[in-house]
């Protein structure tokens, strides 16, 4: 009688055993679906930075780092942006400008940016948040662009007999 109760108690220690192993076995399948989640979350957040029209037929795919290069070869009066790492507002902003123009021109509006006293600082008259320049982010926010499109911040030249009195005014930031 002994030996068969032990036999009982060995045999319930290796069915306890094998459920313990497939609990962990378990636990490991669900560790290695959220890793898969989570790498598969990395992996759209960054095909959404490098390809940011990659969705759109028929159009050339315009990557973050060719918006960042573009801008820091033309607007060279402005401080360069050093890290394709940017907030989430500014990405939105990229997104927004591609999304809302489909094929927004950044090379024609960097270059709308450098020529503009203003922006530059080249004038001495930008301050804003305790800077002498416009900068990255500001340039791109929606409001920003409309104004700069519009010719808002463009050198203005000025007949000297009929406007002898006026200065140029930018308006609000």
């Amino acid at each position: 009688e002994s030996k068969v109760n032990e036999s009982k108690v060995n045999e319930s220690k290796v069915n306890e055993s094998k459920v313990n192993e497939s609990k962990v076995n378990e636990s490991k399948v669900n560790e290695s679906k959220a890793d898969e989640s989570k790498a598969d979350e990395s992996k759209a957040n960054e095909r959404k930075a490098n390809g940011l029209n990659s969705g759109r037929t028929g159009q050339q795919q315009i990557t973050l780092d060719d918006i960042l290069g573009l801008y820091n070869h033309i607007c060279i009066s402005l401080d360069r942006v050093k890290s394709p790492r940017l907030s989430t507002v500014t990405m939105k902003n990229i997104l927004g400008l591609l999304d809302k123009n489909k094929q927004f021109d950044f090379t024609a509006f960097f270059e709308k940016v450098e020529n503009s006293d203003f922006l530059t600082g080249r004038n001495n008259r930008w301050s804003y948040n305790g800077t002498k320049k416009a900068g990255f982010d500001w340039l791109l926010r929606p409001e920003n662009v409309e104004k700069i499109l519009s010719g808002r911040y463009d050198n203005f030249t000025y007949n000297t007999t009929t406007d002898k009195n006026d200065t140029d005014d930018y308006g609000e930031f």
